[in-house]
Order: C-alpha cells, then structure tokens, then sequence
C-alpha cells in the first residue's frame, strides 16, 4: 500500500528494500527507512521484515538482518523497529537489538 502510493519507496539516502534469495526462490525480505516517529530522528527503522513460514528457523532472516544492519552503519548512529511478535524479538535481539520502552519502538540498536 505504501509503495503503491508512492508513501514509502524506500528511496532516501541510507533507505533500501532487499530480498534474499536462494537459487530462484524468495527466502526473506526487510528494508530500511528514515525513522519517521518521535524519538527517531536521525536513527534509521528496520520495516518489513519477512520471512515465509517455511523458510523460518534456517537463518534466512537472520543473514538479511545483519546485511541491513551492515548496510546501516554508515547512514545511521542507530536502527529502531517495532514487534509484537516474540519469535520475530528473539531474532531482532540475537543481533543485538536491545527492548526499549517506548511508544513507537519496541527495539533499538545502536551503531558504530
């Protein structure tokens, strides 16, 4: 809906949306924005992250997460996201994302 609307392109300098691929088969998607909530401002937003129920538990989103974060690091001092998903945390805090309490993010991790 976002990129349909011309909302969200994932088009701002540091922004990216990316698929992992194995062989021809879509295994995991994730981007990064501008954080855009209160709190954010100038921190980068991990959005989107996906991973097919069959594909999960084999390190796909994990891979695709420490590519982003990677990719980050030069654009942003820090990422932020929010789930609700406790599987999705776990994943989010095996890579370092710390909880945090606030109204718009339920994870953040600094960079560099």
């Amino acid at each position: 809906m976002e990129w349909t609307s011309g909302a969200n392109r994932f088009s701002a300098p540091g922004e990216c949306y990316l698929g992992l691929f194995v062989g021809n088969r879509l295994c995991a998607v994730g981007g990064l924005n501008r954080d855009i909530y209160p709190g954010g401002e100038g921190l980068g937003r991990v959005r989107h992250l996906y991973v097919p129920p069959d594909k999960r538990r084999q390190g796909h989103g994990a891979a695709l997460l420490a590519h982003l974060i990677g990719l980050a690091h030069p654009a942003f001092p820090g990422l932020r996201l929010r789930t609700a998903n406790t599987a999705a945390a776990r994943l989010y805090e095996a890579q370092g994302f710390e909880r945090i309490d606030h109204p718009f993010a339920s994870h953040m991790r600094r960079l560099g």
